[in-house]
């Protein structure tokens, strides 16, 4: 990953691609342990509730990281022969795949504060409570969590989908900017 450290018109920059891979590594780990807590008891359920909490604080910085150099780095154009619709997608994705992974740990904590329970992060002990306990609020906010993590990971695979798409079928270079 040794190369720029901004972004260049053509290419992601060092610092946009670890932050990108680290969101991408957490959520590739969230994603499953958040489904597992449904059939899981006992101490997996909480071990896997705990780590499924620090990636997901690990994500709200990360992308909150992201953000703040996007706007300080802007990102490399999309490429010029690509049609307008195409575009609109790939735009559209991006900035839903960024509200979501600032959406929904923040509805995680959000949740967990309404059920009652603090979001410990090893290290740092407890995050403060967003909201009051209140169990109404806090199943809805686990049905929308859970919602949203339907969206999340269709989201992810139609990313992912598009980027194998580019760097093995079309080889055009876009999946290479962020390797």
């Amino acid at each position: 990953m040794c190369g720029q450290w901004k972004n260049s018109a053509r290419d992601y920059g060092t610092v946009s691609k670890c932050l990108h891979w680290v969101v991408a590594l957490c959520v590739v780990a969230m994603v499953p342990l958040g489904f597992s807590l449904s059939f899981l008891e006992g101490e997996d359920k909480n071990l896997a509730l705990a780590i499924h909490k620090s990636l997901g604080v690990i994500v709200l910085g990360v992308v909150v990281l992201r953000i703040l150099w996007r706007l300080y780095s802007r990102p490399p154009q999309l490429p010029v022969l690509w049609a307008p619709v195409v575009k609109t997608i790939a735009a559209m994705n991006h900035r839903l795949l960024y509200l979501l992974t600032l959406g929904m740990p923040l509805s995680g904590w959000a949740m967990s504060s309404a059920f009652g329970k603090a979001v410990i992060v090893p290290g740092w002990g407890a995050l403060p409570m967003l909201v009051a306990k209140n169990l109404p609020l806090a199943l809805a906010l686990k049905e929308a969590h859970a919602v949203g993590g339907f969206i999340l990971t269709g989201l992810v695979t139609l990313h992912v989908t598009a980027a194998l798409y580019h760097g093995l079928i079309l080889k055009d270079g876009v999946m290479k900017r962020m390797l």
